[in-house]
């Protein structure tokens, strides 16, 4: 599995910033920007219809658009969710619990040393 790096997550920001706004639907084989008032219709995203419909799997297209309008979405709440789990981490590696006394202590400016 590709590591997960700042710069991934960069651009990855970068395209959801850039891209319409959402939410996106999935209308049979488009998917489309909702309207101001939340109504679909809007702005055509992208169409999954199949042009020679002997060729092409329907059922795939409708799939394959189903995730396109969800993606709209889910990227940015999962980037969202990437940065809060870090900061967590980050707190969780720079404090702990003393096992004796139950006090809790700070690690500031010093890196974690194995015993």
């Amino acid at each position: 599995m590709p590591n997960w790096t700042r710069e991934r997550e960069a651009d990855a920001q970068a395209r959801c910033d850039a891209a319409t706004e959402g939410p996106w639907e999935r209308d049979l084989f488009y998917v489309t920007a909702a309207l101001d008032d939340g109504r679909q219709g809007g702005e055509v995203i992208i169409q999954c219809a199949p042009t020679v419909k002997k060729h092409r799997d329907s059922e795939r297209d409708s799939i394959n658009a189903a995730f396109i309008a969800h993606a709209r979405t889910d990227l940015p709440d999962a980037l969202d969710e990437i940065r809060r789990l870090q900061k967590e981490l980050w707190r969780k590696e720079k404090t702990g619990t003393c096992p004796q006394c139950g006090s809790s202590w700070t690690t500031i400016g010093r890196e974690k040393q194995d015993a």
